[in-house]
């Protein structure tokens, strides 16, 4: 591969799993300049208790913007309050997935996957004789 293809390749930084939340990921990024891919996101607005089956939303951005969108997601997540447990909420949705099995997420709704940058590995040297 060429260095521009690498650099056009898309990676997944990050998976949101409530719709309003890719909504403003969305937002956020095309507010700093930054092209986000979101896959699955039509199965998950169509069918949204099988956001969890799928495994969320996918956010995508090209290989070149991998730092500025983790770091844009960092401060999001940041910024976010810490969520308290609410016992009557909990056994509702219990109730509800053990009588009728509609899952619930109990999960923040987005998770920052830590991506490491594919370093080049140095070309070793070889000692092997010259062709004949």
């Amino acid at each position: 591969m060429d260095l521009e293809t690498d650099e056009n390749a898309l990676t997944t930084v990050a998976y949101a799993y409530s719709t309003w939340e890719v909504s403003c990921i969305c937002a956020a990024f095309e507010a700093a300049g930054l092209e986000v891919f979101l896959r699955d996101q039509a199965l998950c607005r169509m069918v949204p208790h099988y956001t969890v089956a799928v495994g969320g939303v996918r956010v995508q951005v090209r290989a070149r913007d991998i730092d500025a969108a983790l770091n844009l997601l960092t401060s999001m997540v940041e910024h976010r309050g810490r969520r308290r447990f609410r016992p009557f909420w909990s056994g509702f949705v219990l109730v509800g997935f053990l009588l009728f099995g509609v899952p619930a997420h109990f999960g923040p709704g987005l998770y920052v996957r830590h991506v490491r940058r594919p370093e080049v590995a140095p070309q070793a040297e070889t000692n092997l004789p010259a062709p004949i």
